[in-house]
């Protein structure tokens, strides 16, 4: 099997503040991958992904700081609920395709 890169869906990225109240951010359906970056050097980072509005907790996906991950998620999901467990550390997001 062969893996190809990430195919970012260009003008699609997002760069959100989080917190230690839960938080949402549209990010639009049709995509079956997220790239997702926690861009701090100190605090973790908590998200879910759903369809509509959502509640992440601290027992949801943990990104470390500075971590970078791909995930798969469902077509039809369209938003991502975040929260930090220290801070206000900034996660990026952007959704697109991993290659097979």
């Amino acid at each position: 099997m062969i893996y190809g890169p990430f195919a970012p869906r260009y003008g699609a990225g997002q760069t959100v503040a989080t917190s230690t109240a839960s938080g949402s951010t549209t990010i639009g359906a049709g995509n079956k991958c997220l790239r997702l970056q926690n861009i701090d050097a100190t605090n973790t980072i908590h998200v879910r992904v759903t369809l509509g509005a959502g509640t992440a907790t601290i027992a949801d996906l943990m990104l470390r700081p500075n971590q970078v991950i791909v995930i798969q998620k469902d077509q039809e999901a369209d938003t991502v609920s975040h929260i930090a467990a220290a801070g206000t550390p900034s996660l990026r997001i952007e959704p697109g395709e991993a290659g097979i």
